[in-house]
């Protein structure tokens, strides 16, 4: 798989936008390129989607809870979606089961556990875009070193 990450507000992006493109633009670059040769690389599949964070607040109402990327989206450089899906599917299971024997609290203690969840997350993100300093002029980095994460920053994958 090979995947490019950029703000679909931003030159780099029409690059992005389909496979055999992106496939023929890292071709040229030195480091992925030869990676790319090496295993004789060719897209068979194009794909491009939104892959911002989100949450989902409130998390859970009357009837219902969310749980995996219905509750809470994370910026693919984080690692943290599969994790974050296994995680509350078992908290989601513990609350409706806590909720069924009477415990009319559960909700509010899961919603505390995503928010608490939100936060370290937007923290570690923030220092891990703040750790990058190898391209300072590029705007991709700057707006992320400014703890600003567009809405609208796509993934494109061949």
């Amino acid at each position: 798989m090979l995947a490019f990450l950029t703000d679909a507000d931003l030159p780099a992006a029409r690059v992005a936008r389909h496979g055999i493109g992106l496939a023929a633009h890292a071709a040229e670059t030195d480091e992925i390129g030869s990676i790319l040769a090496e295993c004789a690389f060719a897209p068979e599949q194009a794909g491009f989607t939104a892959a911002h964070s989100s949450a989902l607040n409130p998390c859970s109402g009357e009837g219902w809870i969310a749980a995996g990327d219905a509750s809470m989206t994370f910026d693919p450089l984080s690692s943290q979606g599969l994790l974050h899906a296994l995680f509350t599917g078992l908290a989601a299971a513990e609350v409706a089961d806590s909720y069924l024997s009477g415990d009319t609290t559960a909700p509010t203690r899961y919603q505390q556990i995503m928010d608490g969840i939100q936060h370290a997350y937007r923290r570690h993100l923030a220092l891990s875009y703040s750790s990058e300093t190898r391209w300072p002029a590029a705007p991709f980095w700057q707006r992320r070193q400014s703890g600003f994460e567009k809405p609208n920053r796509a993934t494109a994958a061949a």
